[in-house]
């Protein structure tokens, strides 16, 4: 009676200790982090990781990006996917708001936040404020909600600053931490704690930007940080709830000209950048072939999440029905 009884007892112990490492991010590889849905649940997160300054060719099949072409074909990519225009901050701030080029205009110069360098309009941070909540992580920022550059973090790829109408950018405009210790994963911990809007920011090492100081090829340093963080992002609670969808995207191609009109431009490789879908509904090895852009984007995450269209995003395709999101 004894031994059938400690037979049971380990019997157990071993299953959830074989349990506990499947579903330990360290054991996640990138074809578990899709395709295991036929259908597609109701989203409540959407995530989205926001890279630097690298065209569509230089990422798909390039040999620096190893583990992001693994997740590409595991997952899924659209393959005519554009950026809004040159420099950095209007496609931030055009994602986030829908603004049109010619308003954009003012932030072709990489400004800092301030008077005659922000936005007014509605954004998706104001949209979700009362509505599941929002929070942008940013690595290497000294402070929350910081609008100054420091070191490796670059205030121009910090959208929310830039709304000088959030009262909550301090307590959601937040460091993103190491792995030990990140609010991001801790966060998406719980349904109780993860937003339902949540913007990943890289530093300059880690983004593919690259700075003085930073180490090797850009694109190798973003591949490597992204194998780390993307496979944290995927093993957490949330994720393997089946409820949040991943963005990895590029702001911009590596060429063109400030100000160039790139979200219908099919030409320019400057205008041509790789954005890549994770998600438990999206098939293995899907291509998306529609013509999509950043409006496109927040077209797809207003969508997903319930939320009126704001801007250019009501024109816009959205890359839900491709995805199978």
């Amino acid at each position: 009676m004894v031994a059938a009884v400690l037979a049971v007892l380990l019997s157990a112990l071993l299953g959830a200790s074989a349990s506990d490492a499947a579903a330990s991010p360290a054991h996640r590889n990138s074809a578990s982090m899709c395709g295991v849905l036929r259908k597609a649940p109701r989203y409540r997160h959407v995530i989205v990781i926001m890279e630097e300054n690298i065209s569509y060719t230089n990422i798909v099949g390039s040999s620096s990006a190893p583990y992001i072409n693994q997740v590409i074909n595991s997952c899924g990519l659209a393959t005519n996917y554009h950026n809004i225009t040159h420099q950095s901050l209007p496609n931030y701030i055009g994602l986030a708001d829908g603004a049109p080029l010619n308003q954009l205009g003012p932030l072709e110069s990489d400004c800092n936040p301030g008077p005659g360098c922000q936005s007014d309009r509605a954004s998706i941070f104001s949209q979700i404020a009362s509505g599941g909540g929002w929070r942008s992580y940013e690595e290497s920022m000294p402070q929350p909600c910081d609008a100054s550059n420091s070191g490796y973090y670059a205030v121009r790829h910090n959208p929310a600053v830039y709304f000088p109408g959030l009262m909550d950018c301090a307590a959601n405009d937040v460091r993103l931490g190491a792995i030990g210790n990140s609010r991001l994963l801790q966060d998406f911990s719980s349904e109780a704690t993860a937003p339902a809007f949540a913007l990943v920011i890289p530093n300059l090492c880690h983004d593919m930007h690259g700075a003085d100081g930073c180490p090797g090829d850009p694109i190798r340093a973003g591949d490597a940080w992204l194998r780390n963080w993307l496979a944290q992002l995927t093993g957490t609670r949330v994720y393997r709830s089946h409820d949040a969808a991943v963005f990895i995207v590029w702001d911009e191609g590596d060429s063109g000209n400030t100000g160039q009109r790139c979200a219908l431009n099919t030409r320019a490789p400057g205008c041509h950048v790789a954005a890549i879908a994770v998600a438990p509904s999206v098939r293995h090895r899907t291509r998306l072939k529609a013509l999509l852009n950043h409006y496109s984007l927040l077209k797809t995450t207003e969508d997903l999440l319930g939320l009126s269209e704001l801007g250019r995003a009501q024109s816009a395709s959205s890359a839900a029905p491709g995805f199978n999101l």
